[in-house]
């Protein structure tokens, strides 16, 4: 009798266990979506400035961009190894091709 109440009680402890485990998964899980719905709900806002600008003054804004993402695209993109000789090291030849 005594072995079947430690057992109830042992099995009590495990549901209150994975209850609280679920219970912050829960929590967790809908803060992250209410951040995404937040961040997928917020409107652009307008760029306003006081006072119009020029054609030129457009252009050289809309260049600028241009290279900013073109300087960001070339970080982003990891750079060639050269490849060399397993067997030597040397940069002339890898090891596929390797003659000496």
């Amino acid at each position: 009798m005594l072995d079947a109440l430690n057992q109830l009680i042992k099995g009590a402890q495990m549901i209150a266990t994975e209850h609280a485990l679920f219970k912050t998964q829960v929590k967790a899980l809908e803060e992250a979506n209410k951040a995404t719905y937040i961040r997928k709900s917020r409107k652009r806002k307008a760029f306003v400035l006081e006072d119009p600008m020029s054609v030129p003054n457009m252009q050289y804004f809309v260049e600028q961009e241009e290279v900013q993402a073109q300087i960001q695209e070339e970080m982003l993109r990891p750079a060639k190894q050269i490849g060399k000789c397993s067997k030597y090291g040397s940069e002339n030849h890898n090891a596929r091709t390797c003659v000496l």
